[in-house]
């Protein structure tokens, strides 16, 4: 979500939602870059709660890319 008023220089928001538990987890993000976006999404989500069996975004060019590709690759390897 973003891009918002700059805090620390973070503009964005990368917001999570577990659909079965409903937790909600935000992390603050400078700009949405896939390398940003990988690492934010291992060190706030992959490291607390495993792979993600899918992810849903808007569709923005940030998420279309080879990078997610290969994670969500991954996640169908570990989530047949």
């Amino acid at each position: 979500m973003g891009p918002f008023l700059s805090s620390f220089r973070n503009e964005y928001t990368l917001l999570v939602v577990n659909y079965v538990s409903k937790r909600v987890k935000a992390a603050l993000i400078g700009q949405p870059r896939p390398e940003l976006l990988l690492s934010s999404i291992g060190k706030n989500i992959c490291s607390r709660y495993g792979m993600p069996r899918a992810i849903i975004s808007d569709q923005g060019t940030y998420f279309n890319n080879c990078s997610f590709d290969v994670l969500l690759n991954l996640t169908t390897a570990y989530h047949p």
